[in-house]
């Protein structure tokens, strides 16, 4: 909370170090692809590689609309406003949904929340990147039927106001 000499107080809420995976319904496709280019796409139509592991630690605060209250309350729509990133992360619990990469669900995350609670007015989303890539073992004469992974980091941020 910010509370200014004159004007309404400035209330913001959020989660930090969530961690979130999806294992299946995730790639990295659609991108330009150049000589230049050294990342395969993964996933998405005619990908040799159907799925990819896409994980974060979100972190994600939204600020409240100055001088306006929620009609529920603020830990009511704060908890609705966390089973909102929940299930758009995911998607429907029997079909997922598909996520081009993990900027693209973090926007669809963003605008959701946005869309479905007017007392919001901005959200921040932090989405580090942890990928896990099939390790080569065939260089060592070992075979990896996908199951040991290697893992890096990167940081992509979604502000939307």
């Amino acid at each position: 909370m910010r509370v200014p000499r004159s004007g309404h107080a400035h209330i913001a809420s959020g989660v930090d170090d969530l961690c979130l995976m999806k294992t299946t319904q995730s790639g990295f496709s659609g991108f330009i692809v150049d000589e230049y280019t050294t990342l395969q796409p993964v996933g998405g139509p005619g990908s040799a590689n159907p799925d990819r592991i896409m994980c974060t630690e979100l972190s994600a605060n939204w600020e409240y609309c100055s001088g306006v209250m929620p009609s529920d309350g603020f830990k009511v729509t704060n908890a609705a406003i966390l089973q909102t990133l929940l299930d758009v992360w995911g998607g429907d619990p029997q079909q997922g949904i598909y996520s081009k990469s993990v900027q693209q669900t973090a926007y669809r995350i963003a605008t959701a929340i946005l869309d479905n609670f007017p007392c919001i007015d901005a959200v921040t989303l932090t989405t580090p990147n942890i990928h896990h890539y099939r390790h080569e073992l065939e260089p060592f004469g070992l075979e990896n039927p996908n199951i040991v992974f290697q893992v890096r980091r990167t940081t992509p941020v979604v502000n939307l106001a």
